[in-house]
């Protein structure tokens, strides 16, 4: 039977991306966030996705498979975890990352640090992690995305480890109203949403 209305609560990266998902396959989808804004936390976060054997990890000269990534989850979760799910995740993490650039403004950055664990079995010391490139966020776009008072500068969360950028570039970024990191992937998922008539209401507690 095919899905015919769909109700999301949150609009972090969970909840846009299965709205995103839902309205592509066709149904009538509404997002309720209980705050004033969209985003919850993602919006304060750096944004970084972990996608083992994603796209850009042979450009950047890194070898990777699934089954080297299901390794490293199996040992680093310890047991904790629907190995299920687990594979699922894995299986679908690099088309994933390709769908989101093929459906949103959204492009994505390789990033050369490690697994938080390298010397596990299957983990590698870097680019199975993933930033949304900062991009110019349409001011009405811009507006209803929640704040992030703890990163006030539209800085890379890549430029955090490697070096700031000038106060020049900066000052550009914010005159053509460019966001990263976390609100730049909420802007980017919500922004491919409302194209597809996915409808959201702030500010109601279920």
């Amino acid at each position: 039977v095919a899905v015919q209305e769909v109700v999301v609560l949150g609009s972090g990266v969970a909840g846009l991306t299965a709205a995103l998902a839902a309205a592509e396959a066709g149904a009538a989808v509404h997002v309720i966030e209980q705050a004033d804004f969209f985003g919850g936390t993602t919006a304060l976060s750096g944004g970084v996705a972990w996608m083992p054997n994603n796209h850009l990890m042979e450009p950047n000269g890194v070898d990777d498979s699934n089954d080297d990534a299901l390794l490293y989850l199996r040992e680093v979760v310890d047991g904790e975890a629907d190995f299920g799910l687990l594979e699922v995740f894995v299986r679908e993490a690099r088309s994933t990352a390709l769908w989101v650039e093929e459906l949103t403004p959204l492009r994505w950055e390789s990033l050369p640090y490690p697994d938080y664990f390298p010397e596990c079995v299957g983990g590698r010391l870097g680019h199975r992690s993933l930033e949304p490139l900062g991009w110019p966020v349409p001011e009405e776009i811009a507006r209803q995305i929640r704040s992030a008072p703890n990163v006030p500068l539209p800085v890379a969360y890549g430029e955090l480890l490697a070096g700031m950028p000038s106060r020049e570039e900066l000052e550009r970024r914010q005159d053509q109203g460019i966001l990263t990191m976390g609100r730049a992937l909420v802007a980017g998922l919500f922004s491919a949403a409302v194209q597809r008539g996915v409808g959201f209401e702030a500010g109601r507690r279920i």
